[in-house]
Parts: structure tokens; sequence; C-alpha cells
């Protein structure tokens, strides 16, 4: 069933992608698993929301995250090596604050569990492939049962946060330039795309304000 929940929208789900606050919400949804089931599935639990922490604080795509190993990220200076982008290039990108922490909290954990440096950071936790890579399609999964758990009524996807990563720092007042390198973009024009992820009611109070701001 497709629903427009707006005429500049125009889709089941709009192109705006969560807020930070929303985006945090969907993380505590990732971790949460009630105490009964602490002991199973909280390390499970803990990784996944982890992982959500690091894609919205770094702007990495899905396979860049999961490719990271622990000597990637230089925890000094608050950047994470990408050694294998898309179309094989390499770049640095800056990790928030928040990120940084659910990081470091998981890396311990991770460490308890008896896995290496060699090995992902966010690596599958059991069964025969323990230690091997995650599935992109299991953090799709997880990212959008999380999503309706929190009550957060927008597309909610891998490849979007990326996005809310671009207009968090677009709104902060980054330069465009900057976050293009950042995202690892080879054409700032695709930056520009990722920019244009403003909600209805964004659009419509930057463009009232242009007439109750100024003398007339």
């Amino acid at each position: 069933e497709c629903v427009k929940t707006s005429p500049l929208l125009g889709r089941k789900y709009g192109k705006t992608p969560p807020t930070l606050e929303e985006a945090y919400r969907i993380i505590e949804a990732l971790r949460y698993h009630g105490d009964k089931w602490r002991s199973k599935w909280g390390p499970l639990g803990d990784r996944n929301a982890a992982l959500a922490a690091f894609l919205l604080g770094t702007g990495l795509r899905i396979h860049e995250a999961l490719l990271a190993v622990p000597g990637d990220v230089d925890q000094a200076h608050n950047t994470v090596h990408v050694i294998r982008g898309k179309g094989g290039k390499e770049r640095f990108a800056p990790i928030s604050p928040h990120a940084l922490a659910e990081l470091q909290a998981w890396l311990e954990q991770r460490a308890a569990l008896g896995f290496t440096d060699s090995q992902p950071i966010f690596c599958v936790l059991e069964g025969s492939t323990a230690g091997g890579m995650m599935s992109q399609g299991y953090m799709r999964k997880k990212l959008h049962e999380a999503g309706r758990k929190a009550g957060v009524d927008k597309r909610v996807v891998c490849h979007q946060w990326r996005h809310a990563y671009a207009l968090h720092l677009d709104r902060s007042g980054v330069r465009t330039s900057s976050i293009s390198r950042a995202l690892g973009h080879s054409n700032i024009a695709t930056t520009s795309i990722y920019l244009q992820g403003l909600s209805a009611e964004e659009i419509l109070d930057d463009v009232l304000s242009a007439w109750t701001d100024g003398s007339e």
C-alpha cells in the first residue's frame, strides 16, 4: 500500500532520513533485549547498536563498516581508516564522540568474548561463521525492526543513515566540500543530492522565514 504523507515527499517513505533523536531511539531499540534474555542476546543487541551508532557517526557505507577491523580506528584522532571504499578508494572518515563512545564499549565487550584484532569489529558472534563478516541483509532487517519498535515512521535503512549524517553536518554549518570528502564522494553533486532530504515542514519554514525575517 502506498501512503502519500506529503505532496513534496510523494512515496510510502519519504526521502527525509531519521533525525538524530529518532536515530538514537532506534539505536536503543536495537540494544534492548530485556533482563530475561540479557545473558543470551545481550552481546548481539550491543553489537547491533554499536554498528548503528558507527554508521550514524561516520557516514560509512554498510559494507565499509562491516569490513572495518579494530586497527582501522584511531581513537586518539577520532578517525576511521576506510581502506576499501566504493571503487576501491581509500579515505579517512571522522567519527562522532557518541559513536566513538559506543565503539569503545563494544570493543571492550568484544575482546572479553575472545575475538581478535584481525577479525571485523562487528563480526558474527556465534555459530560456524563466528568471527566472520556480518551479512548486510541481517543488519537491514534489524534496523527495519528497530525503527518500527522505536515508533519512527520513516524509511529506516542503512543508506539513509549516510543521509542523516550529511544533513546533520550541513545543519551544523560544515562546508559541503568537507561533507563530500568525509562521505567518500567523487563528485560534490552527489553530496548535494544527499542534502535535499529536508522534510516538507523544514522547506516551508525556510521559505516562509525569508518573508518574515526581512524588512518589506
